[in-house]
């Protein structure tokens, strides 16, 4: 049970702007505390960490893409 809650509380927290507590009480913890150190249990990482990589990753350009557009010669499949 404890693991669809945390499933759903990530997917809030990659999608949105809510407060960390909001998504806890959203998904059924009455604190952000157990929240918290139930969801690093489960992922290896707080939600705020969790939330602040997904968001460097959405700033950060895709290295791959921009060589192609660059006029660059395509990478040589093996």
């Amino acid at each position: 049970m404890a693991g669809l809650r945390l499933d759903r509380a990530r997917q809030i927290l990659l999608t949105s702007k809510k407060p960390i507590i909001e998504v806890a009480l959203d998904v059924g913890f009455v604190n952000t505390s157990h929240f918290t150190n139930e969801f690093r249990r489960s992922y290896g990482r707080t939600p705020a960490e969790i939330r602040n990589a997904a968001a460097r990753d959405r700033a950060a350009p895709d290295h791959a893409q921009q060589g192609r557009h660059q006029g660059g010669p395509e990478p040589a499949v093996v």
